[in-house]
């Protein structure tokens, strides 16, 4: 799949059947061509016919080790967006599954609305950096009406209430105020942004305030 381009096809592999029915159904109207497999043997079957421009992955399956077969789909499919969505918690596996090219790792119970922004955004996404009001900094990873999704390599907890400063290219700022409510998933750098190598901890911020300047930026990147 070109990266600039919204994806089309997604293969959900998990052997959970009704996670695997509410993301199937949750998707389908952003991907024309919604598979699922419910075992490795299962998406090495659909994958060795064609590629799937996303592959939603659980790490977990009953008879093929998840990361081998993460390996296995980039080395078929090197363009492919791999994102494991696993109960695993450990580092080992996370670091495991971005060495094997994994985009991002989003654990159970998964976010799928963050998990949907992040899949089909446009690519490359605009990534604006910003301070929070103790001078920690970080990058937008995605914006909505209400939520950002930030990376930091600040360690920001669970219910915290930011006060949050967003830089704008034509040397503007935006004074936002919100309150984390996840702190549990990890994305990859993108292409071309200053934090493209290695792994960043993910956060999702709920948004107490959003100033009419917010709204004009979402309004041109939906149009731009």
């Amino acid at each position: 799949m070109k990266r600039h381009n919204r994806p089309e096809s997604i293969l959900i592999v998990d052997d959970n059947e009704f996670l695997v029915y509410g993301m199937k159904r949750f998707f389908r109207g952003d991907f024309g061509d919604v598979s699922v497999a419910a075992t490795g043997h299962d998406a090495v079957t659909a994958l060795r016919l064609r590629p799937y421009d996303v592959v939603t992955l659980d790490i977990g399956l009953p008879d093929i080790d998840g990361l081998e077969l993460l390996a296995y789909i980039k080395h078929l499919y090197p363009e492919s967006i791999v994102v494991v969505v696993s109960s695993r918690t450990d580092r080992k596996a996370k670091e495991r599954a971005f060495t094997n090219g994994a985009f991002g790792f989003f654990e159970k119970p998964v976010d799928i609305i963050m998990l949907k922004k992040i899949l089909t955004a446009p690519v490359p996404e605009k990534r604006y950096p910003i301070v929070f009001d103790d001078g920690v900094t970080g990058t937008t990873c995605y914006a909505s009406d209400n939520s950002l999704c930030i990376t930091s390599e600040a360690c920001l907890e669970y219910g915290a209430l930011l006060n949050i400063t967003l830089s704008l290219p034509d040397s503007q700022s935006i004074q936002l105020k919100g309150r984390v409510v996840r702190t549990n998933d990890w994305i990859a750098g993108l292409p071309g942004s200053p934090d493209s190598a290695g792994m960043k901890q993910m956060f999702r911020v709920e948004l107490v305030e959003t100033p009419p300047l917010y709204q004009s930026l979402l309004g041109r990147r939906q149009h731009g």
